[in-house]
C-alpha cells in the first residue's frame, strides 16, 4: 500500500500492482461457470447416450419397472467437482489464470514475487473453494468465494487467496 491508491499492492520482487475489482472477480467466476456448464453438458449428454437399465422387476400389479443405476448421481457429482478442481488448479498455477479471468484481463500472482502460483497453491486455493465451498447446500461456496469482498487487510483476498499466499490483480 503506501501508495496513496487504494487499488494498487506492493509485492515485493514485483512493485506496485493493481488489485482487481470485485466486478472484475464476479464476472470472471461467471464466465468460468459458463464454460463449464458446456463441458458438463456435453458430458451429460454421453452419459445420457450410453445410460444402461440396470434393474427390471414385475410389480405387484404385473406392471414392469425398471431403475438406472443409483450410483450415476455420486459418479457424476464426483467428476463435475474432479474437473472443476483440475480446471481451477491448473490453469491458475501453470497459466496464472483461469479462461475466465484471462478473458477478463486478470491474474493470481504470489504474494511475493508475482508470479504465477504453481500447482501446490492454486491446488490449497481450488480446494478451499471447490470442494470445502459447496457444503451446506452451495453456502459455503457463496461465503469462500465473495470473501475478498469483506477483507480486513484492504488486500481483495477470499479465504481461498490467504490460505494459497495469492493475490488476484490486473493484467491490463
Amino acid at each position: 500500500m503506501g501508495y496513496g491508491d487504494p487499488e494498487l499492492v506492493d509485492i515485493p520482487g514485483a512493485g506496485p500492482t493493481r488489485l482487481a475489482g470485485p466486478g472484475q472477480r464476479i464476472g470472471a467466476r461467471f464466465l468460468d461457470t459458463l464454460i463449464l456448464g458446456v463441458v458438463f453438458l456435453i458430458l451429460a449428454g454421453v452419459r445420457l447416450y450410453k445410460m444402461k437399465v440396470t434393474h427390471t422387476i414385475t410389480d405387484v400389479n404385473g406392471n414392469r419397472v425398471t431403475s438406472i443405476d443409483a450410483g450415476l448421481y455420486g459418479r457424476n457429482l464426483l467428476l463435475s467437482l474432479g474437473i472443476s478442481f483440475f480446471y481451477d488448479a491448473l490453469l491458475i498455477g501453470f497459466l496464472g489464470g483461469t479462461l475466465g479471468m484471462r478473458m477478463l484481463g486478470l491474474r493470481v500472482v504470489r504474494t511475493s514475487g508475482g508470479g504465477a502460483p504453481g500447482f501446490g497453491p492454486a491446488a490449497i486455493r481450488s480446494l478451499l473453494l471447490l470442494v470445502v465451498g459447496p457444503i451446506l447446500c452451495g453456502v459455503g461456496y457463496l461465503i469462500i468465494g465473495l470473501s475478498f469482498l469483506w477483507d480486513g487487510a484492504k488486500h481483495r483476498q477470499g479465504w481461498h487467496d490467504k490460505a494459497a499466499h495469492v493475490y488476484v490483480v490486473r493484467d491490463r
